[in-house]
C-alpha cells in the first residue's frame, strides 16, 4: 500500500457556492479547485441567467471585455465576483445569505448556480452564542 499524505489542512473542499444580501457571488477554494480556476487562467468572469430554470451561469474567462467582472480572489479561500448590478437586473438578489449547489454544464465551460437548491447560511458568532467551555470540552449555548 502506497500511502499518501494530505497536506491541506488549511481550509475547506467542499464545493460550494454563496449568493449574499451585498450582491456578492463566491465560490469555495473547493469550486475552485474542482473546476480548475486560477487567479491567473481566470482574472474575469462573465454571467449568463436562465429565467425559466432558475439557474446562474458562469464563465471564467482570460480577457476582459465589454460584458466580464472582474474575479476577486482571496488567499486560500476561493474567489467572489461583485455582482449586485446583475442579481438586481434580473431580481434574484437574495434579501439573506444563501448557500447553493454548484455543477457544471455538460460540453461547455460553464459553471451552474441553481437557485432552487437555496439554503440560508447559518452563522456560528459570539453574538447569537455563549460558549461554554467546562472540563476540557467546548459547548454552544443560546443567548
Amino acid at each position: 500500500m502506497a500511502w499518501e499524505l494530505f497536506t491541506e489542512t488549511k481550509g475547506k473542499f467542499a464545493s460550494r457556492c454563496s449568493i449574499s444580501a451585498n450582491g456578492f457571488i463566491s465560490l469555495t477554494k473547493g469550486a475552485a479547485l474542482q473546476f480548475g480556476v486560477t487567479k491567473e487562467k481566470c482574472p474575469f468572469a462573465k454571467l449568463y441567467y436562465d429565467r425559466e430554470k432558475g439557474k446562474i451561469g458562469l464563465q471564467l474567462v482570460s480577457a476582459a471585455d465589454d460584458h466580464t467582472i472582474k474575479t476577486l480572489f482571496r488567499d486560500d479561500s476561493g474567489f467572489s465576483l461583485a455582482a449586485k448590478g446583475f442579481l438586481t437586473f434580473f431580481q434574484i438578489l437574495p434579501e439573506k445569505t444563501c448557500l447553493y449547489a454548484l455543477e457544471k454544464e455538460e460540453g461547455t465551460d460553464i459553471i451552474v448556480i441553481d437557485l432552487s437548491t437555496a439554503r440560508e447560511r447559518k452563522t456560528n458568532t459570539k453574538k447569537d452564542k455563549d460558549i461554554v467551555v467546562s472540563a476540557g470540552h467546548q459547548s454552544f449555548a443560546d443567548a
